[in-house]
């Protein structure tokens, strides 16, 4: 089901906190996906518990990283700042992504 309002807002202040403001550089978008709806998509993550976050770059080599921490705005900040610095060990995907469905 639907992220509970914290969570969400929680994914909105990162979001700020990380978007770009130039042209350059990673650019981050964030989305939630309700695994009961999405789960051929939810599961190439492995993820075990509800709510977690998958970090994915989805571009020509697809990977992804699971957020190893508690869904805080703190906890977020220190794995991009990780991710940006090179420190987080990502996960190659095989084969292409699954749609999701969209409604």
């Amino acid at each position: 089901g639907k992220p509970d309002k914290e969570y969400i807002e929680t994914l909105k202040e990162a979001h700020k906190l990380f978007d770009r403001k130039i042209d350059r550089g990673t650019k981050y978008n964030f989305m939630w996906v309700d695994r009961t709806k999405e789960a051929e998509f939810a599961n190439i993550f492995g993820l075990e518990s509800v709510p977690n976050i998958a970090i994915l770059n989805p571009g020509r080599r697809k990977r992804f990283v699971i957020h190893p921490g508690s869904v805080t705005l703190d906890s977020l900040k220190d794995t991009f700042d990780k991710i940006s610095g090179g420190d987080m060990r990502f996960t190659n995907l095989k084969g292409d992504l699954p749609s999701l469905k969209l409604r």
